[in-house]
């Protein structure tokens, strides 16, 4: 049998062995979340909770979007008068980053793991839906908002989870943690 053939066999085996496996690890819950993203981040959930139990937050202090976005747009309306024009001297979507800032500050003011864990995923979604709204007042912008927005959202999942050490991580207002923490405590 020739090598390509042997390899599409493969490839269909592997497609059948681990779809069963991703439909259930991946599926999505009725709060919008995937079943396997909670049961890993809950454990970061906790130990923030732990740390933060009887913390004050530090002063809130948001650098726009993360990421170097601001950052970037501010350069480029530097170097790019007409686009400052168009679009002015901050991001479009800025307001809804400082917004997901302040929540992300004090980790939604979240008491439990599980009520931080749905504060952070309620954030994010939040985030998303504020600039995939804005259009401009031109319909012919939703798809573009609509993909970036898909971008964003993607990226604060996968980058703003707490205790990562992150200056723009979930609790960032809180005292740092770490997962596994507790495991490095001692009882004196």
């Amino acid at each position: 049998m020739p090598r390509k053939r042997y390899l599409i066999i493969a490839s269909i085996l592997m497609f059948l062995l681990a779809a069963p496996v991703a439909v259930f690890w991946f599926r999505e819950t009725e709060a919008g979340h995937h079943w396997l993203e909670r049961q890993v981040e809950i454990v970061s959930h906790k130990s923030l909770i732990r740390v933060a139990e009887g913390a004050t937050p530090t002063a809130f202090v948001t650098d726009g979007c993360s990421g170097g976005m601001s950052i970037f747009w501010r350069d480029l309306v530097t170097q790019f008068p007409t686009v400052k024009e168009d679009f002015g001297n901050n991001l479009p979507w800025e307001n809804c980053c400082i917004s997901h800032d302040r929540a992300y500050h004090d980790a939604g003011g979240a008491k439990t793991a599980n009520t931080s864990f749905k504060a952070r995923v309620g954030a994010d979604q939040a985030l998303r839906s504020c600039v995939a709204d804005l259009t401009g007042g031109d319909p012919a912008n939703a798809g573009g908002y609509r993909v970036l927005s898909d971008a964003i959202y993607t990226s604060v999942r996968l980058g703003g989870a707490p205790c990562s050490g992150l200056p723009w991580r979930w609790g960032y207002g809180l005292p740092s943690c770490f997962v596994g923490h507790q495991f490095f405590e001692t009882d004196d």
